[in-house]
């Protein structure tokens, strides 16, 4: 086995890094970064000799844009620091230290470029001196000017095996049955690029064509997309980032790639066509299986390429040497969505040449077609039966079967050659436009939250750091990152940056909650209203849902106004207080024997406490009309549904005309609750209080204290109890399958059950959904720019009148969470044009 050798000019080795990074130092206000050229090599690797990787750096400043080489930065995922192979490049005679994941990426991208030529390339481990917690904060507001300015940008999933193989050749497929997207036109710097791309779009067009008429469908075998779209790159917050703020990228798994272009093409597609949007996560679970990509994974992707189209991306002056590129829509700050359609609306969704191709073969197959039938017509015509008063009128009949059938055939062929020619159109593109410039920052908003939810960090404070760039490139004022702070601070400081960017950011509040003010040694004290995004939401069953396409108007000032150093002053409507709230759900998934058992049991006694808690009432009552309309609140809040602004009755739903999808789950619902009616008795209720006291009483109790010692019966009662009616659950199988899938669904959610007491024309009570950490007494607030009712704990406190606290609000509260509320979330009873406007109802409550 033959040793590599090593390029001439690196001697030995010597200095250690700091001293290497010491020789190309980054001032501070220079806006200067290091680039890693990657050197080529003399001698081809051997297949089983792991490679050795040699370079050299260079320090250039954004501010010299003639001096400035081209460049392509790198999107990894770290991984692992420690290896049992030490894994480096040299540099000028140092050994840089890597981890595993960006070598497989360095190697598999200087195979790309041959070994023969060198690559110059942006790898933040390399490029920033991963020791100097300075220069990574000074490295960081830069993020934007790096990837925006980058040639390309290569985005490395990992490597790759057979099966992210046949998934990588699947996407391909599919990108090639959609029509082909001018990217690369609408991103090119200047007009010659552009001429020179439009060639390539062409070349592209003609490809796919040719493609659609050998392959009818994409070849599907065994192909599991989320070997290639559920890699852990999805799911860290810095690679968001850096895929939003990327003008061109190519997505690399292993020796296989696949560009931008088809990859969206792919994802929207098949978003397009709804392919798996089930309603549940634990319907997801039963038929993800059958479908080649998960749900969840799909809509994740597809709102990135929402959010990477619609970003603004304006062309900057001289005081930003950023690379400037064809607008065609002819509004310098527009997105390349709209840059897109402008290019369809002005030349079409494909080239005139291969548009002209298409409708003349269409126009001859057509003429053709006829020119038959008007032969066959002619022949018909010189038959002397035709003319016959007994057999003629059949033979019309037979004929103008026959024609219909013959033009359905010519329609079948001539919708088959458009789909050949142009492939299956691309709608969404223009169903996801957004027309106005708060559209679009809402639009930045909602993955903004989506990236602070979901996305997971090494580092708390990432969490905050990593979005800097995209808060900057729609034209916020960032505040320095500093690692000093607090995790607490830091995403305080975020939220202010926000809220003084655009007031519609008070919809992250929904985030909030959880943490309920308690105190970390290592962090200090945590604010309520601010989401503690380090530690992932356990469900974004109620967070997800709600977009800011129609937000109403927001005033600083009026509806919120931010307080030192904390606070923040929210105007609003107390609409309700808990009066109840259940305790949690268990999952039932994986459990067997008597764990599984008593799982059951105290999931069947929670829903049979909340169910008799709402029917208290009403309990064997025989107004069914009124029985009908709390099943429907029941089930709408146990599913989530949400009606519109335009009901004017939300109170009065019908599952089976409005929600017609779930005619079946409200079927097994209402069978479900026939079984708990006629298993209960008036005493239950009250045996359920009293073990709901003992619950909640103080932990500090005696065991032998006399509530304690009697509560065994009790707890054997009901257990019995829960026993029975499960045995009748099971004989009924749609029943019991909506029990199962719901209780399972509430667990999964993270949510509980509650009730609230309204002071409301038609209703004393109204049921909810909300976070495990609601009680009761806690207070239902609405607020303008919050689409969601919002959980409230009055916090006693002796400072009040002390600050005077009481004189600039109605209380000191904390966030719970969010909480869904049936007539409240949606609907007339709940239009915040409406609902706080007057001055009379209106609250001003102080957040801490």
């Amino acid at each position: 086995m033959e040793e590599q050798s090593r390029p001439s000019g690196h001697g030995k080795l010597k200095d250690s890094p700091d001293s290497l990074y010491s020789r190309f130092p980054l001032s501070p206000n220079s806006r200067s970064i290091r680039l890693l050229e990657i050197e080529p090599v003399q001698i081809p690797v051997e297949p089983d000799l792991p490679p050795q990787l040699y370079g050299h750096l260079r320090v250039v400043s954004f501010e010299e844009e003639e001096t400035r080489p081209s460049f392509v930065a790198v999107s990894y995922v770290w991984g692992e620091r420690w290896s049992p192979t030490r894994r480096s490049i040299i540099c000028h005679g140092v050994h840089i230290d890597i981890t595993d994941n960006c070598w497989a990426a360095l190697c598999q991208i200087r195979r790309r470029h041959g070994y023969s030529s060198s690559a110059i390339l942006w790898v933040d481990s390399i490029c920033i001196s991963q020791d100097n917690e300075k220069e990574k904060l000074d490295q960081i507001p830069l993020m934007q000017d790096i990837f925006s300015l980058a040639q390309s940008t290569y985005v490395w999933l990992g490597d790759g095996d057979d099966k992210s193989g046949v998934a990588m050749e699947y996407l391909v497929q599919i990108a090639r049955f959609g029509r082909q997207l001018p990217l690369r036109i609408c991103t090119a710097p200047d007009a010659a690029t552009a001429k020179i791309e439009s060639a390539r779009y062409r070349e592209a067009v003609w490809g796919a064509m040719r493609f659609r008429l050998k392959h009818r469908e994409p070849t599907r075998r065994n192909v599991h997309l989320d070997e290639v779209l559920d890699r852990e790159w999805i799911h860290r917050s810095w690679t968001f980032q850096e895929l939003i703020l990327a003008r061109q990228l190519v997505v690399l798994c292993g020796t296989q790639e696949i560009s931008w272009e088809e990859l969206i093409s792919a994802v929207s597609l098949m978003a397009q066509n709804s392919m798996g949007t089930f309603r549940t996560a634990a319907e997801q679970r039963e038929r993800a299986a059958t479908y080649p990509v998960s749900p969840a994974v799909l809509a994740h992707w597809q709102s990135m390429i929402d959010l990477w189209l619609g970003l603004p991306r304006p062309s900057h002056g001289p005081d930003r040497s950023t690379r400037k590129r064809v607008h065609v829509s002819g509004n310098n700050h527009s997105s390349l969505r709209d840059d897109i359609i402008a290019y369809w609306d002005r030349y079409g969704d494909s080239p005139f040449i291969f548009r002209l191709f298409h409708w003349t073969v269409t126009a001859l197959g057509l003429l053709f077609a006829m020119g038959i039938w008007a032969f066959l017509v002619r022949s018909l015509l010189q038959f002397d039966g035709v003319y016959s008063f007994r057999i003629g009128p059949p033979i019309l009949l037979v004929w103008l079967i026959v024609s219909v059938i013959l033009g359905m055939r010519v329609r079948k062929l001539y919708l088959l050659w458009y789909s050949i020619g142009f492939g299956q159109g691309q709608t969404w593109l223009r169903d996801s436009a957004t027309g106005t410039e708060s559209l679009q920052a809402a639009e930045v908003l909602d993955g903004i939250r989506a990236a602070l939810r979901e996305r997971v960090s090494t580092q708390p404070h990432d969490k905050a750091f990593s979005i800097i760039g995209i808060v900057q490139a729609s034209g916020a004022s960032t505040t320095p990152p500093k690692y000093s702070l607090s995790k607490t601070t830091t995403y305080l400081t975020l939220l202010k940056d926000l809220l003084a960017w655009r007031p519609e950011a008070l919809i992250l509040l929904m985030d909030g909650g959880g943490n309920m003010r308690g105190h970390d040694p290592e962090d200090g004290e945590s604010i309520s209203w601010v989401p503690d995004w380090s530690t992932p939401r356990p469900s974004a069953w109620l967070t997800s849902r709600y977009r800011l396409d129609n937000t109403f108007d927001i005033t600083p000032g009026c509806d919120f106004q931010l307080l030192e150093p904390s606070g923040l002053l929210l105007a609003g409507n107390i609409r309700g207080i808990v009066s109840w709230a259940s305790q949690p759900f268990a999952s039932t998934y994986g459990l067997q024997g008597s764990t599984l058992h008593f799982a059951l049991a105290a999931n069947l006694h929670t829903l049979h406490y909340w169910h008799l808690m709402v029917y208290k009432d009403l309990f064997r009552s025989n107004r069914s009309d009124i029985k009908e309309t709390w099943r429907t609140r029941q089930f709408a809040v146990l599913e989530g549904l949400v009606r519109s602004l335009n009901n004017s009755r939300p109170e009065y739903w019908q599952i089976s005309e409005d929600f017609p999808d779930r005619r079946d789950d409200f079927q097994g619902f209402c069978q479900l609750l026939e079984i708990l009616d006629k298993s209960s008795h008036p005493s239950d209720l009250e045996i359920y209080h009293t073990l709901q006291d003992i619950l909640t009483c103080d932990r500090n109790s005696s065991p032998s204290s006399p509530v304690l010692e009697n509560t065994q019966p009790l707890w054997d009662s009901v257990l019995s109890k829960m026993t029975r009616i499960i045995a009748l659950l099971r004989r009924n199988k749609k029943a019991w399958r909506y029990f199962i899938k719901t209780t399972n669904q509430l667990a999964l959610d993270g949510r509980n059950l509650f009730l609230m007491s309204v002071a409301d024309a038609y209703s004393d009570k109204l049921v909810g959904s909300g976070p495990l950490g609601l009680a009761e007494g806690d207070s239902i607030f609405l607020s303008r720019g919050i689409p969601t009712p919002m959980a409230l704990r009055k916090v006693p406190s002796p400072e009040e009148e002390e600050h005077h606290l009481s004189a600039r609000g109605d209380g000191r509260f904390e966030v719970v969470g969010a909480v869904f509320v049936h007539t409240l979330t949606s609907g007339q009873h709940w239009d915040p044009r409406s609902s706080i406007s007057a001055d009379e109802i209106r609250h001003h409550v102080v957040l801490v």
